[in-house]
């Protein structure tokens, strides 16, 4: 592929990226200008509307941003339904406007399915999604066999802070055991007992 194409070139849509560009897992910078939890392979992940940003940019590139609608997938976690409009909310706050780096792994019908990573000036990219999964939204996806391992690994640190401090649907799974049960059944015996007893 022709230095010129990745250094000119300005994808509108997913099929205007070439085949090659996922067979090579190339890396492109992107800027959201809108963000949803969407279907894909019967699970809720991710997906970002976004405007391609070429390595070098014209004049005529950067007027041309409003008119971009290139669409991205992001799997790798699976948000849960009681959570989809909590996830919609957090990941919007957390990519509007937001400059990404994207490594092309597939072409899904009209989308772009990809890894993406937040850039930050100060300090490491921060993987998208990992704050959805830190405050329990989802779980690791099913659907991860493109994802590196580099990634899921965020990604599963994210999960593991969640069941570690029992957030979102990992407090629902722990409501139902022993121990939750044992807790709630304290509760109510001391407040029958505290119903004879002036304190």
């Amino acid at each position: 592929m022709g230095h010129s194409v990745r250094a000119f070139s300005r994808f509108v849509h997913a099929s205007d990226i070439p085949d090659q560009f996922f067979r090579d897992r190339v890396q492109i910078y992107v800027r959201v200008k809108s963000a949803d939890i969407s279907a894909y392979k019967s699970e809720n992940v991710p997906k970002l509307t976004v405007s391609h940003i070429p390595i070098i940019q014209t004049p005529f590139t950067k007027n041309s941003e409003l008119n971009q609608n290139l669409s991205l997938l992001l799997p790798g976690l699976h948000i849960h339904p009681e959570y989809l409009e909590k996830a919609r909310e957090l990941l919007s706050k957390e990519t509007s406007a937001k400059k990404l780096k994207v490594c092309l792994l597939e072409r899904h019908e009209n989308d772009a399915i990809v890894e993406a990573r937040i850039v930050n000036r100060l300090r490491r990219n921060t993987v998208v999604g990992t704050s959805l999964l830190y405050e329990g939204f989802g779980k690791i996806s099913g659907n991860c066999g493109l994802m590196s391992s580099n990634y899921l690994n965020v990604l599963q640190r994210s999960e593991d802070k969640a069941r570690r401090w029992k957030r979102g649907i990992w407090e629902a799974k722990t409501q139902g055991s022993p121990a939750a049960l044992y807790k709630s059944y304290s509760s109510r015996l001391f407040a029958y007992l505290k119903s004879f007893v002036k304190w």
